[in-house]
């Protein structure tokens, strides 16, 4: 089950990129992607896929866990993370 909230520090490193969290809440797989079947899901960190997207490409990113970590390696976490969603649009063509 998602958290009920967004860790303060989480949203803080965010705001520093530009991108305000504040409004968002963590949700499921399921309820994120309502009644649409996504092409690929991409996975960071662990979990289980639910039934009805079973046949769903999964892609797996080796990221650390930013969970009750100080500021500066959420920073270092967020920076990773950024890395890899730009590399992943580049494959994309966009």
């Amino acid at each position: 089950d998602p958290a009920g909230n967004i860790d303060p520090l989480v949203a803080k490193v965010m705001r520093e990129k530009g991108i305000d969290l504040d409004y968002r809440f963590p949700q499921s797989i399921s309820a994120a992607i309502g009644s649409e079947t996504p092409e690929e899901i991409i996975a960071i960190g662990r979990f289980e896929i639910p039934g009805d997207l079973a046949g769903v490409s999964r892609i797996e990113w080796d990221l650390p866990p930013a969970a009750k970590s100080d500021i500066e390696y959420m920073r270092v976490v967020r920076d990773r993370i950024e890395v890899q969603v730009k590399a992943y649009l580049s494959r994309q063509g966009l």
